[in-house]
C-alpha cells in the first residue's frame, strides 16, 4: 500500500499557530505583571494552566496508539487550552476590576479575542485534530505499515501495531481492504493479516480471504451485538462457508445484499427468485417492488458458475443487456447457447461470446474453425490458445493475427 503523508504546509502551521499563541500568551502575562506588579495575574494564569491539562488529558488527548511522534503536539495543545482558560480568566477579572487601568485594558481584550477564537475553531474542528496532524504520517509510521503489508507480517505484538495506527492510517487500511477485494482478480491480503486487523478494530467482514474461524467470530458478533455494520459485510464477502449464507439468510434485513453476491448458493437465490412471483400473484408483495430484486437474483445467476444450465439457457433471452453479457462471459454457460449468443444485435455480446467459446474446452473443432476467421483479433487469438484447436487451423489463425 503506498501511503502518502500530509504536506508539509499543515504541519508547519500546525505547529506555528500554537507556537504564535504561546508567545502572546507569555508577552501579555509578562506585561500585566509588570504594569500591576502582578497583583492580578497570578489567578488567570492558575486557571490558565488547569485548563491547559485538562485540554490534553480530557478535551483533546493525544489518539491512542499514537504517542511517541504524538507527544510532541503536547505542548502546543496545552499552550491552546491555557489560553482559552486564560483569557477567559483575565476577562473576568477586567470586567470584576472596576478600578482596572484603561491602559490595561487592550492587551486583556486582545487575549480575550484570542482565546475565545481557538475555542470556536476548536468546537468546529474535529477532536484531537492538532495532535493527528503531528502525529499521524510520519515517516516512520509509513515505512513500518508499507513494510507490513510488503511482507503480510503479523506476527508482532500488538501494541506495536497500535502504535503506529492514527485515524488516518486506519481510514487508509480499510481503503487497502476495499481495493484487495474488489479490483484484485486475487485477493493477496492473508487471513493472518485480516485477523490482526480485526483485533486492531478494523472492518474486515468482506474480505474474501478471512477464514472460517473469523468469519465464524464475526457472524456471532453480528448476532449477539446487532452489528449491521458486520452483518452487511458478511452479506457482501464472497469466499464464505455455504452453511455461512443459509445463517445469513435467516436475517431478512441481508437478502438485499446477498441476492447481488456471486459467493451465494444457486439453490437459495434460486428458491428465492421462484417464491417472489407467487408472492405477488397473492398480493402479498406489490410487483413493483419486486422487479428490482428479481433483477439482482437473475443477474448473480447469470455470473454463477454452479447455475444450472436450463437456467443459464432461459436468462440468455433476457430482456436487460448486462443479464445477456454476464451469460455471455459465464464458463458454465452450455455451447449451443453461447452460439445462439453470435447472432446477438449486441457486438459486445457477440465478442464476448464468442471469446468464451474460443476458450473452451468444449467448443466443438467446427466452431473453433469458424471462429479462427473471426473478425476480433482476441478471438483469433483464444482460438489458437485453445489446446483443442487443431494444426491445420492454428496457421492460418497465426497469420491473421
Amino acid at each position: 500500500m503506498n501511503i502518502d503523508s500530509l504536506t508539509a504546509t499543515n504541519t508547519f502551521f500546525t505547529l506555528l499557530t500554537p507556537l504564535v499563541l504561546l508567545v502572546v500568551l507569555g508577552s501579555t502575562a509578562w506585561y500585566h505583571a509588570k504594569t500591576e506588579r502582578g497583583s492580578g495575574t497570578a489567578v488567570p494564569l492558575v486557571i490558565g494552566a488547569v485548563a491547559g491539562v485538562a485540554g490534553v488529558t480530557w478535551l483533546e488527548s493525544v489518539e491512542a496508539g499514537s504517542w511517541g511522534w504524538g507527544m510532541l503536539a503536547v505542548p502546543f495543545l496545552f499552550c491552546k487550552w491555557m489560553l482559552i482558560g486564560y483569557s477567559i480568566a483575565w476577562s473576568a477579572r477586567l470586567f470584576a476590576d472596576t478600578t482596572a487601568s484603561e491602559h490595561s485594558n487592550a492587551p486583556g481584550y486582545l487575549v480575550l479575542a484570542l482565546g475565545a477564537g481557538y475555542l470556536i475553531f476548536s468546537l468546529v474542528a474535529s477532536p484531537s485534530m492538532d495532535a493527528s496532524l503531528v502525529s499521524r504520517d510520519t515517516s516512520a509510521s509509513i515505512k513500518f505499515w508499507d513494510g507490513v503489508l510488503e511482507r503480510q507480517d503479523a506476527s508482532l505484538d500488538l501494541a506495536v501495531y497500535r502504535r503506529h495506527l492514527s485515524r488516518d492510517f486506519r481510514s487508509r487500511i480499510n481503503r487497502e481492504i476495499y481495493d484487495d477485494r474488489r479490483n484484485r482478480e486475487t485477493p493477496r491480503l492473508t487471513t493472518a493479516m485480516l485477523q490482526l486487523f480485526d483485533r486492531l478494530d478494523i472492518d474486515v467482514a468482506a474480505h474474501p480471504n478471512i477464514g472460517d474461524q473469523l468469519a465464524d467470530i464475526l457472524y456471532q458478533r453480528y448476532v449477539s451485538e446487532q452489528d449491521e455494520k458486520v452483518g452487511a459485510g458478511l452479506a457482501a464477502n464472497k469466499g464464505l462457508a455455504e452453511r455461512l449464507y443459509h445463517q445469513l439468510w435467516e436475517s431478512p434485513g441481508l437478502h438485499g445484499t446477498l441476492v447481488r453476491n456471486p459467493g451465494m448458493p444457486v439453490d437459495l437465490l434460486i428458491m428465492q427468485l421462484d417464491s417472489l412471483m407467487p408472492a405477488v400473484d397473492a398480493g402479498h408483495v406489490a410487483r413493483s417492488s419486486v422487479e428490482k430484486e428479481r433483477l439482482a437474483i437473475q443477474r448473480t445467476l447469470a455470473v454463477h458458475r454452479d447455475t444450472p444450465a436450463d437456467r443459464l439457457a432461459s436468462l440468455a433471452s433476457h430482456p436487460n443487456s448486462k443479464v445477456r453479457m454476464a451469460i455471455a462471459q459465464n464458463p458454465s454457460t452450455p455451447t449451443q447457447t453461447l452460439v445462439s449468443l453470435l447472432s446477438s444485435e449486441s457486438p459486445s455480446i457477440r465478442r464476448l461470446a464468442a471469446l468464451n467459446l474460443a476458450s473452451s474446452a468444449a467448443a466443438p473443432v467446427e466452431l473453433l474453425r469458424r471462429l479462427s476467421q473471426y473478425e476480433d483479433r482476441s478471438v483469433r487469438a483464444a482460438v489458437a490458445a485453445n489446446p483443442r484447436t487443431p494444426a491445420d487451423i492454428l496457421a492460418p489463425s497465426s497469420r491473421a493475427r
